[in-house]
């Protein structure tokens, strides 16, 4: 097998969908105010904030009139009312998954591989499925009353291995400063994981999880 250049590998992804809720019936019941998610003015300066460091970065992004508009503080300013925001939390969205399989050609196409060459039938393989973890879940509602649900998420092995470097393991992907990979590429017991970082399969991905 070739080495692969880390170019062609993805050391981060993450995939963020917008759906808007149209339709609901007016008795649609209000999302339980214990989800709810606020951003104080203290909380959102404050070295020792409970929100996270993208939300914190994405608030501080836009001006003190946008701000004021897309960000909940949870009190009234007398203005055009805040859009509202709702997160469920992640200990309820951890073990959700979205896989996207092959379609029924391409599984033909790599079982036949299979009998000829396993290892470029695991490549392939991988090429065509992917699997996801929720990173976030949230749900919106503008001034308007309209619902916009929103989820973020990434790729499962990449989630593994970050957690693996944060635990010290040595991921030699996230180590690459010669823009290669090991040397002795099949001798990198994370190859399998590797395989399924290949750029075409998540801008497949991307594509047709925006389309679905």
């Amino acid at each position: 097998m070739s080495k692969p250049q880390a170019s062609s590998l993805l050391n981060h992804y993450h995939c963020t969908s917008f759906l808007p809720l149209l339709g609901l019936p007016d008795d649609f019941p209000t999302p339980d105010n214990k989800f709810r998610k606020t951003y104080p003015t203290g909380q959102v300066t404050s070295s020792h904030s409970p929100l996270s460091a993208g939300d914190i970065q994405a608030y501080h992004y836009f001006t003190p009139t946008l701000r004021s508009i897309l960000f909940d503080s949870g009190t009234s300013t007398g203005q055009l009312e805040a859009m509202k925001e709702w997160q469920l939390p992640q200990d309820i969205t951890q073990y959700w998954q979205l896989i996207l399989h092959p379609t029924k050609n391409q599984q033909q196409k790599i079982d036949k591989i299979r009998g000829e060459d396993p290892k470029q039938a695991e490549v392939q393989q991988a090429l065509y499925r992917q699997v996801v973890g929720f990173h976030s879940v949230r749900l919106y509602q503008y001034f308007n009353g309209i619902y916009l649900l929103a989820f973020t998420v990434e790729s499962e092995v990449l989630q593994v291995l970050h957690k693996k470097s944060e635990e010290g393991r040595e991921i030699s992907l996230f180590d690459d400063k010669a823009e290669h990979l090991l040397a002795n590429y099949e001798g990198d017991p994370l190859i399998q994981d590797y395989q399924q970082l290949q750029l075409e399969s998540w801008l497949r991905f991307s594509r047709l999880a925006r389309q679905l």
